[in-house]
């Protein structure tokens, strides 16, 4: 049985208490990923773990382990993209807040406290998405058509030098 996660948190209070947070949030909830993908079935594994650092930096080291079904675009075939993306984040309230951050964290900017939790799994999950999706070549079928037939047309094309011509003329 699956465990669903808060829709949202305390990020501040959370960091302060200590708290850690695992479940998983359905593919299908995400709106902003749902056109990107084959299929929104299946959930998306996630574990947040809040704190404070000796500087007294608020943070939460995200977690998310998901199979994405994308589609291939050399073949148009579905294809599984599988994502494990770990990403440690400063806690702010403003922009101005995130440039004082350490540079090992990202910034997370929670402008009255709260997390929504959904939004940040589908943030990160969009950032690992790759430009264009595609098989591994020697997975895709349409890679292997198009090794196969350029195989066959190197094997068949006849080398034309276009100056053949100038040896006959030297001859004459």
């Amino acid at each position: 049985m699956s465990q669903r996660l808060p829709a949202q948190v305390d990020a501040l209070r959370f960091a302060e208490a200590g708290r850690h947070l695992a479940g998983n949030v359905p593919l299908a909830g995400l709106k902003r990923l749902a056109p990107l993908l084959a299929s929104t079935a299946g959930e998306a594994w996630v574990e947040l773990d809040f704190g404070l650092d000796a500087q007294g930096v608020a943070y939460v080291r995200s977690r998310i382990k998901a199979d994405l079904d994308l589609l291939c675009q050399r073949c148009l075939e579905r294809m599984t993209q599988g994502v494990d993306a770990e990403t440690l984040f400063g806690i702010v309230g403003s922009a101005q807040d995130a440039e004082r951050l350490p540079e090992r964290y990202e910034p997370l900017i929670v402008s009255d406290r709260r997390l929504f939790v959904a939004d940040l799994v589908e943030d990160e999950l969009l950032l690992s998405l790759p430009i264009v999706p595609k098989h591994a070549d020697e997975e895709c079928p349409a890679s292997q058509q198009l090794a196969q037939a350029n195989e066959e047309a190197d094997v068949t094309e006849e080398k034309v030098n276009p100056f053949a011509i100038l040896s006959r003329l030297k001859d004459d």
